[in-house]
């Protein structure tokens, strides 16, 4: 599996001469895996700011920014640099 970023790549240009078929193949439910599904937490989207495939540049920080106080300072410098 691989993950590339939006708009890294080119976009490739229309050929209209293609065809293709859609195959449709039915997916289980959530109902039918249920017995082996457990809900741990669910968390709303409380981000602010733009979408990350819109960003022009991320800006990250994981436990070396130790907290609350750590990430405050991370979301003051992306404010600062137009993150």
């Amino acid at each position: 599996m691989a993950t590339v970023r939006p708009r890294v790549m080119a976009e490739p240009e229309p050929q209209p001469a293609r065809k293709g078929r859609v195959i449709s193949e039915p997916l289980p439910t959530a109902a039918q895996h249920a017995a082996r599904m457990k809900v741990l937490q669910a968390v709303t989207d409380t981000s602010e700011g733009i979408h990350l495939a819109d960003a022009d540049f991320i800006i990250t920080g994981g436990r070396g920014l130790r907290g609350k106080k750590g990430f405050e300072l991370l979301r003051r410098f992306a404010h600062l640099v137009g993150g």
